[in-house]
């Protein structure tokens, strides 16, 4: 299992790869769980929680401080996926609760800022 500072690097490297980021930023980080915002615009950014002592993880895009897309797992045995169309609803379907890293998120909401012009 990965360390509270190895999830930091893997966020920060994963999100130096894109152009529409503006800034990292460590949230909150203790021994047991890391929160970060990768910013696209002061309205727009990426939160990513992991929580090493219980593998949780959730990685969601915010907009104007509404979640309008994420990914979340518990345990990480069960994925699921809050889709943009209905960001309430949990997606359990095979694509929506496959395994998902830190990169293919931020692969994820670069299509979808660009396809609905967020930025």
């Amino acid at each position: 299992m990965k360390t509270v500072e190895e999830w930091e690097d893997e966020i920060t490297h994963a999100a130096r790869r894109f152009p529409y980021v503006r800034n990292i930023v460590t949230v909150d980080s203790h021994p047991a769980a890391i929160k970060m915002r990768v910013m696209l615009s002061p309205e727009v950014f990426v939160q990513i929680y992991v929580n090493v002592a219980t593998d949780t993880r959730n990685m969601a895009l915010i907009v104007r401080n509404q979640r309008c897309y994420a990914r979340d797992c518990q345990f990480c045995r069960n994925w699921h996926r809050h889709s943009f169309d209905q960001p309430d609803v949990h997606d359990t379907s095979p694509a929506g609760s496959r395994p998902i890293d830190v990169e293919e998120f931020l692969e994820e909401v670069q299509e979808i800022v660009e396809r609905e012009e967020l930025l």
